[in-house]
């Protein structure tokens, strides 16, 4: 990772296992071995949080998938990403504003399901 700092400020980092570091201005570069999130991270299901769902790889391309496969009008609302508010809701709370979208737990909880196989 390389972070640079602006000159006159302070950056709080924290890198992955690691506990808090203040540094100061400048570039500053650190490395740690990679670890694959996905073995220590519960499968994901309609109760997971959007956040969680933004950050795994592939998640949201199966909640989006299945959303504009349904509503293909909603393509370019999809596709512009999730705002930060929807980030603190459930799958389940979100695909339930969607009209018509019974179909869609079934359809989503196996994507997840075949991420998980992954």
């Amino acid at each position: 990772m390389e972070v640079v700092v602006p000159p006159n400020t302070t950056a709080h980092v924290t890198l992955p296992g690691g506990q808090p570091i203040t540094v100061g201005s400048g570039t500053h570069r650190w490395s740690a071995p990679h670890t694959d999130a996905r073995a220590d991270s519960a499968p994901l299901t309609l109760d997971s949080m959007l956040g969680e769902v933004a950050d795994r790889p592939g998640a949201l391309r199966v909640l989006t998938d299945a959303i504009v496969g349904h509503l293909p009008e909603l393509a370019e609302h999809v596709e512009a990403g999730l705002g930060a508010a929807a980030h603190d809701m459930t799958v389940r709370e979100a695909i339930a504003l969607i009209p018509g979208g019974e179909h869609l737990p079934a359809e989503i909880e196996a994507g997840f399901a075949r991420l998980s196989e992954d």
